[in-house]
């Protein structure tokens, strides 16, 4: 209940050794705040090894929010906002600042009606 272990492979071979495999742990250090890491091995034909390392932290203050901050490979960072505003209308968004300084912004909302779901997202 207060931590999260998960292992990913995305495309493996056993043949020649190569596809990504992904590992992450989350630990719960207090009732609002979680913080964890997430490992990433590459390997492609003939090639050596790449690996990257991101840090996360998840910051829960009510039942109705969450905050994410992620540092990917200590020169990006993407952080998020999630609200459920209401049982039928969710929000969330998203910032993502890349290492020349660019960024991208996202905003989202869903809709749940009785006969229908409306998402809308914006870039």
């Amino acid at each position: 209940p207060d931590y999260s272990v998960n292992v990913k492979a995305i495309n493996p071979s056993p043949n020649d050794a190569t596809g990504i495999v992904t590992g992450s742990y989350l630990q719960s250090v207090s009732r609002v705040l979680a913080l964890g890491g997430e490992l990433i091995l590459q390997r492609a034909p003939a090639e050596p090894v790449e690996s990257g390392f991101n840090l996360v932290a998840r910051l829960t203050p009510d039942a109705a929010s969450i905050f994410t901050v992620t540092i990917q490979q200590l020169v990006a960072a993407q952080l998020s906002y999630f609200h459920r505003v209401s049982e039928r209308v969710e929000l969330a968004a998203e910032l993502l600042v890349g290492p020349r300084k660019d960024a991208l912004t996202t905003v989202g909302a869903k809709f749940d009606y009785r006969q229908a779901c409306v998402r809308a997202q914006l870039d």
